[in-house]
């Protein structure tokens, strides 16, 4: 039998929810191996699942309720995950020192087969359409897309940073040494123009991803945090960039960044352990940050403070967030969880 995975999750309506008193719409709770990261494409019709073991789960965003069956994609975590563009693939990121292009809708043939036979499914486990063995085989800590979908930025536990064409799974640009001690997070702007690398060196570099230059220098570093930069975003805009820092078992702080002049904006205070994740709504000012002190705030980013939490029973992981603002994704080693956007 196929390794899986049984979970179930029920949407619950959204008058039943506001008579609850929670912006909360749905809920998977996780047993047995935990989540590592969660990813929703472009078009809000996927979302995945993905956890410590190497496995994962491509179901519809609009099922109401959902049995979890998995399949194994790497021999180790996943570390990040994303949809591409065009909502016909994504791509996965692995301690084993893999990045993986899947097609979706063989994803989904397996999930389908599953929910409807159970135990006597036997469904073929998709293949990837593209393997590429990233960092010499050290972990791959860090993912992400190119707007256009034609390039791939990895951040490894080897420091390194590497641009990688889509189609051919060839280097398109090595970044050596970015980060000593290992990167924690890599993103592209809105545009496409910059890429923001972060890293166990309390950094975050700002690199051009056309340059030819034989060694490549960052436009910009932003120094300053106080600990291991764990997670960066992009306003919807590109003018600013948000970075999440902390040490563990301190407070931890976001720094938001003029992402243009390179110089600092403000910083928000108030996770009691280090800032994991950050994600800016895409309609309005505001921001989302989770930590490893399990507290989901939003931020209003007007007044520079925080205007509502929520709380996982664990650490957070990441976020999704779709492109109209009005779903909103947080995962937990131990939870996956819907909520209203950044509603009230």
């Amino acid at each position: 039998m196929l390794p899986r995975t049984l979970l179930f999750a029920l949407l619950t309506p959204a008058l039943a929810v506001a008579q609850l008193g929670t912006r909360e719409r749905g809920r998977f709770s996780l047993q047995g191996d935990a989540a590592t990261v969660m990813a929703m494409d472009a078009k809000v019709q996927y979302a995945l699942i993905a956890f410590n073991g190497g496995t994962v789960c491509v179901f519809p965003t609009d099922q109401r309720t959902i049995s979890l069956y998995t399949y194994p994609i790497h021999k180790k975590a996943v570390n990040a995950a994303y949809f591409t563009p065009d909502s016909k693939s994504f791509v996965t990121a692995s301690s084993d020192g893999t990045v993986k292009v899947w097609d979706i809708l063989a994803a989904r043939k397996h999930h389908k087969e599953m929910e409807e036979k159970g135990s006597d499914a036997k469904p073929a486990v998709p293949k990837p359409l593209l393997t590429i063995t990233a960092h010499s085989g050290n972990p791959v800590t860090a993912l992400a897309i190119h707007p256009d979908g034609k390039l791939f930025a990895t951040g490894g536990s080897d420091g390194n940073v590497k641009l990688w064409h889509a189609d051919t799974g060839k280097v398109a640009l090595p970044l050596p040494g970015a980060h000593p001690g290992g990167v924690r997070a890599v993103q592209f702007s809105p545009d496409g123009k910059v890429l923001a690398t972060a890293g166990a060196d309390r950094t975050v570099k700002l690199w051009d991803p056309t340059t030819t230059a034989a060694k490549p220098e960052p436009v910009t570093t932003l120094i300053g945090h106080e600990g291991p930069v764990n997670a960066v975003a992009f306003s919807p805009d590109g003018k600013q960039l948000a970075a999440g820092t902390g040490v563990a078992k301190k407070s931890g702080t976001i720094h938001v960044w003029d992402a243009t002049t390179g110089k600092p904006a403000f910083k928000l205070e108030g996770h009691e352990d280090a800032v994991t994740c950050v994600i800016f709504h895409p309609k309005t000012p505001h921001l989302a940050s989770g930590g490893a002190d399990k507290k989901i705030r939003t931020w209003d980013l007007k007044e520079k403070e925080t205007q509502y939490t929520d709380e996982h029973s664990d650490p957070l992981r990441n976020f999704v967030i779709s492109p109209d603002g009005s779903r909103f994704g947080s995962c937990s080693g131990m939870a996956v969880r819907w909520w209203a956007g950044f509603g009230k």
